[in-house]
């Protein structure tokens, strides 16, 4: 494996985030704040913000589960040139 930054490269070419890169990160600050959220819901006894805290906390694991992509490269044809200059990656549709 080759690190570099926040991204970690397989062998086959796949690129995917480190476990201690920033978004990573983020996501493990968030679940403590839903954890405080729950405690401090059931200490103060307020069930519609007990409530929201669950439907948002499995909002946002719903996501995080959805959105587990990895990047495949193609190989590179053996004698390939690169071009001079900067490189533009275009996407159908413009996107």
């Amino acid at each position: 494996m080759d690190y570099q930054g926040s991204l970690r490269t397989t062998g086959g070419g796949a690129v995917r985030a480190n476990l201690f890169g920033p978004v990573n990160l983020v996501n493990m600050f968030g679940c403590v704040l839903s954890i405080a959220l729950f405690t401090l819901s059931v200490v103060y006894g307020d069930g519609m913000s007990l409530i929201a805290t669950v439907l948002l906390s499995l909002l946002s694991s719903l996501i995080g589960l959805t959105s587990r992509w990895h990047m495949q490269f193609k190989k590179r044809p053996v004698g390939a040139r690169d071009p001079p200059g900067d490189c533009v990656i275009r996407w159908p549709n413009g996107s």
